[in-house]
């Protein structure tokens, strides 16, 4: 059986688990042996600092999901064909020969990270805000940064469906919105130094709102909860999204005529 890996380089850190989690798809789907290579350097491509600090955390993190997952890591010794992600093929293919049930219910049982404390007993709306200081050009403003507008509404019609819910907002730096009730709490850092716990309390979601970024994205592949993704709130659009999101996103947000 030929062996794939992904190494990536140098990105942020949601970038390089959404690549891994491509090429676990991909081996899966073609019969091929995935092996592992951990995460190199974790740097926002327009930045020259790295965010390293936690490097070893993370890699733990996602090599004891390889490891659940039943795969080896790439020893440097193997035959292996090396790829920097699988995204473009499982875009043109179609998400649905990848990213099968099977594959969605696979993947957070091999996440084995307890959920933060101050979750508690609550039920738990997570919403990821893109915002961040590393948006450096007009395009990737238009795609990644969504309307206060459209979070706002939707948090009032979550207030209504889920009134006993907790809604919480991650974001790197603060979004401003117009919402201050008991229920809504902020999760705002303002350097991306906390973004292991974000990325973990994302994953613990009881329904999840993932937005225009890989960070959200990856997270919602190892949500055991319900994730939600529709154009509004995503505007990655040669990005292979699970069919699964899209139509939890119509049963919540379109059937509640939210944006009619």
């Amino acid at each position: 059986m030929k062996n794939i890996t992904v190494k990536r380089g140098n990105d942020g850190f949601g970038s390089q688990v959404m690549s891994i989690i491509s090429g676990l798809a991909y081996a899966k789907v073609n019969d091929l042996n995935y092996l592992h290579s951990p995460i190199e350097g974790i740097k926002l491509l327009d930045k020259n600092e790295f965010q390293n600090t936690d490097l070893d955390k993370a890699n733990t993190l996602i090599s004891d999901i390889i490891k659940n997952l039943g795969y080896s890591n790439y020893t440097g010794v193997e035959e292996c064909s090396i790829s920097p992600f699988y995204h473009d093929k499982i875009y043109q293919e179609g998400p649905d020969k990848y990213y099968t049930k099977l594959f969605l219910d696979e993947l957070p049982k091999a996440y084995k990270n307890p959920a933060p404390s101050y979750y508690k007993d609550s039920f738990n709306i997570g919403i990821h805000i893109r915002r961040g200081n590393d948006i450096f050009n007009k395009n990737d403003i238009d795609v990644r940064i969504i309307s206060n507008d459209v979070y706002e509404k939707t948090i009032s019609i979550l207030q209504k469906i889920y009134p006993e819910a907790t809604i919480r907002i991650f974001s790197w730096t603060n979004p401003k919105l117009n919402i201050n009730t008991d229920n809504v709490k902020y999760h705002i850092t303002e350097s991306g130094d906390t973004f292991l716990d974000d990325f973990n309390a994302l994953v613990h979601s009881d329904i999840l709102f993932v937005g225009s970024s890989s960070f959200s994205i990856s997270a919602g592949f190892f949500c055991n909860g319900i994730v939600v993704c529709g154009p509004q709130f995503c505007k990655l659009n040669n990005t292979a999204i699970p069919t699964r999101w899209k139509k939890n996103y119509k049963i919540i947000i379109e059937n509640e005529k939210l944006y009619v």
